[in-house]
């Protein structure tokens, strides 16, 4: 299952499916201010080796994850698609369906529109987002999960 991570020096730990912590709705039971998120890329954060704390940027355009390794917030996965970033119930989803070149994704020759939808994107080995080709016709569109360039 993955788990949800706190990002700000406020909220400087792993916990269990922290739905956020700069959140654009007020803490439980008040009105009070609500410097909750999931923080942003570089932002400080925990994680123990082996454990999977995802979240989602608070623009909810990338899904976000703790890096054991450095203890700070990388981009996992760009969410330019119509759905963007959600977190519900502990549950991460992304909609990479629209995308900008350079960015990461997951995984590996995942297809995608540019957010213009004039080129088609693939995912890299790498994990980012390059040009696949110019879709000059009607443009690149994504149609039940399939990528139509034209």
């Amino acid at each position: 299952m993955r788990r949800c991570f706190a990002a700000s020096f406020a909220c400087l730990v792993a916990v269990p499916c922290l739905a956020d912590c700069r959140s654009d709705k007020p803490p439980a039971g008040g009105s009070g201010p609500h410097d909750r998120g999931l923080g942003a890329p570089g932002d400080p954060c925990i994680a123990e080796p082996g454990d999977t704390n995802y979240g989602c940027s608070a623009d909810k355009t990338q899904e976000l994850v703790c890096d054991p390794a450095t203890s700070a917030v990388k981009v996992w996965n760009a969410c330019r698609g119509p759905k963007g970033c959600s977190l519900e119930q502990g549950v991460v989803t992304c909609d990479p369906s629209a995308a900008r070149s350079g960015e990461a994704c997951r995984p590996a020759d995942t297809h995608a529109c540019s957010e213009d939808g004039g080129a088609e994107l693939q995912c890299s080995p790498q994990g980012a987002w390059t040009t696949q080709r110019a879709c000059k016709l009607a443009g690149c569109k994504v149609k039940s999960d399939a990528v139509f360039c034209e």
